[in-house]
């Protein structure tokens, strides 16, 4: 009896397993008159416990942004890319959002140029780690109907991608969280995480594409419980 309250003891002192990487929310907006080098984008974050954010900003020039920040911090890039013509710049970027706490803040885009297309979204999640939030980013570029890019990542992180598809509407074989269409289709996705994952979206003919993808880690210490072993006397 002594021995099964002891194994019952150490059971309940065991470390809990932290959450996996979780979706917040998603906003996005297009400016297809071209009128200003800017694009803001206004965004509420529902949670901020261990919060982080991945935003997409493309064009219709083969320039990445200047500037990109949320809630008036800079957002550090993950990645860029650009078509195979030459023609549209995608480009992903990520912030820490634990310190801003819940509330809604504006994600701002300076280009420092005017263009047909200015496009910009952000998806906020839960349950990130705080030193390292994204990794494993790859980019990938093609003309067929179907863009796709492979992410190394795992189980309890996330996947997400940013993506164009050149005159042509873009839908996402994932989870999509948000889509805009203008003189070209872009859009961002999430996948659950996996030693590997890929990132597809298909456009509704086959044109050019770029795609950039990473994976959204989990918080540091969420291994699961601790295993304790009782000892027989």
């Amino acid at each position: 009896m002594t021995r099964l309250l002891l194994a019952l003891l150490l059971l309940l002192l065991a470390s809990p397993a932290w959450a996996a990487v979780a979706y917040d929310n998603a906003s996005s907006a297009i400016d297809t008159v071209g009128a200003s080098n800017t694009l803001t984008v206004s965004h509420t974050l529902n949670s901020a416990t261990n919060g982080a954010a991945v935003a997409c900003a493309m064009s219709r020039t083969a320039a990445a942004p200047t500037s990109v920040t949320y809630n008036g911090s800079a957002m550090t890039q993950v990645g860029t890319t650009v078509t195979v013509d030459a023609v549209v710049t995608v480009t992903m970027w990520r912030i820490l959002t634990a310190s801003m706490g819940a509330g809604t803040y504006n994600l701002v885009i300076d280009w420092g140029a005017t263009s047909s297309d200015h496009v910009g979204g952000i998806v906020s999640f839960t349950g990130v780690h705080q030193t390292t939030p994204v990794s494993g980013a790859a980019t990938a570029t093609g003309s067929s109907s179907t863009a796709s890019v492979t992410v190394t990542s795992a189980t309890d992180n996330m996947g997400v991608s940013c993506v164009v598809g050149k005159n042509r509407v873009v839908t996402s074989l994932d989870t999509s969280r948000w889509t805009q269409a203008g003189s070209d289709g872009y859009g961002e996705s999430t996948i659950a995480g996996a030693a590997s994952v890929v990132l597809d979206w298909t456009l509704t003919v086959s044109d050019s594409w770029g795609i950039i993808g990473a994976s959204v880690d989990q918080a540091a210490g969420a291994a699961g419980p601790i295993r304790h072993r009782v000892i027989q006397q």
